[in-house]
């Protein structure tokens, strides 16, 4: 007895039977279904809710980086799994710390760092880089690999505080963004007079939910506030030295192009086998 699959038994059916169409309805369907969930369990339809408190302080030994943000996370959990650590643990021990606004700095000029912030010294050391990721032509994940860990103590300051969801992924990547880094940016500054504040995050990834601080820089904290920039321009003088034009915006031609490719794929998967076959027919004659 032979088994024939679905796959088999519909392989001389015509692209465009009534069959296949509704074979592509119900993948499109479950796809535009898996999308909305992801954008809810996101929070893109919650408000950022920011409430005053304080930022924690400590030796914060961390490592820069100048990349889009949505590399943020990533960049976290290979940190945490170079010290193996449980994702459990990182919440109030690792932070990224976000300088520039999102808005006005392009993401291959994004500056932010991440690290984790210690109560006490000596808690976790640096770690020497293992040999198999000593390449003398790195990629870009094993020049961070190899970068040495900085050291900056960090003041305990008032801070504007706001806690939200994180699916950890693509659309929480941006959401944060886009969503919540201005959101508190822009509170420090116009509520708290605060002058180019940057935004700290530290997550809780079991319970996929993230907690941000945006210290703020007042007049009793402004000569604490330098340690925030970590020997680094702020992010007023870092814009001036930016490129300007398209390179300060969001690639939109290729959000674009990476949307219209999500949303045909499954058209593509289901009716691209003829497409190709009547392609190299073609090609033959």
């Amino acid at each position: 007895m032979s088994l024939i699959d679905y796959h088999t038994m519909t392989l001389d059916e015509p692209s465009n039977s009534p069959a296949r169409r509704q074979q592509y309805m119900v993948i499109c369907s479950v796809m535009a279904g898996m999308f909305v969930y992801t954008l809810l369990t996101s929070g893109i339809i919650d408000s950022v809710k920011i409430v005053s408190g304080t930022f924690p302080g400590g030796t914060y030994m961390y490592k820069n980086s100048t990349r889009d943000y949505s590399a943020a996370l990533g960049l976290m959990d290979d940190i945490g799994n170079s010290y193996n650590l449980s994702r459990s643990k990182y919440k109030d021990l690792l932070y990224t710390t976000y300088l520039d606004h999102p808005y006005q700095v392009g993401g291959s000029q994004q500056r932010f760092a991440t690290g984790f912030l210690l109560q006490k010294k000596g808690e976790y050391e640096p770690l020497p880089t293992p040999q198999d990721r000593l390449k003398t032509d790195p990629s870009r994940l094993q020049q961070f690999q190899q970068q040495a860990f900085q050291f900056q103590d960090m003041p305990s300051v008032p801070a504007s505080v706001a806690t939200f969801p994180h699916s950890l992924g693509f659309v929480s990547a941006l959401i944060t963004s886009y969503k919540i880094i201005p959101a508190l940016m822009n509170h420090a500054k116009e509520q708290h007079s605060s002058s180019s504040p940057v935004v700290w995050m530290t997550c809780d990834l079991n319970k996929k939910m993230c907690t941000f601080y945006a210290p703020h820089a007042t007049t009793k904290t402004a000569n604490q506030y330098n340690a925030f920039w970590l020997g680094d321009d702020d992010a007023d003088t870092y814009l001036e030295k930016c490129s300007s034009g398209l390179d300060a915006v969001v690639d939109l031609e290729g959000v674009k192009s990476d949307f219209i490719w999500i949303v045909t794929y499954p058209y593509k998967l289901i009716f691209g086998s003829d497409d190709n076959t009547k392609k190299k027919d073609t090609d033959e004659l």
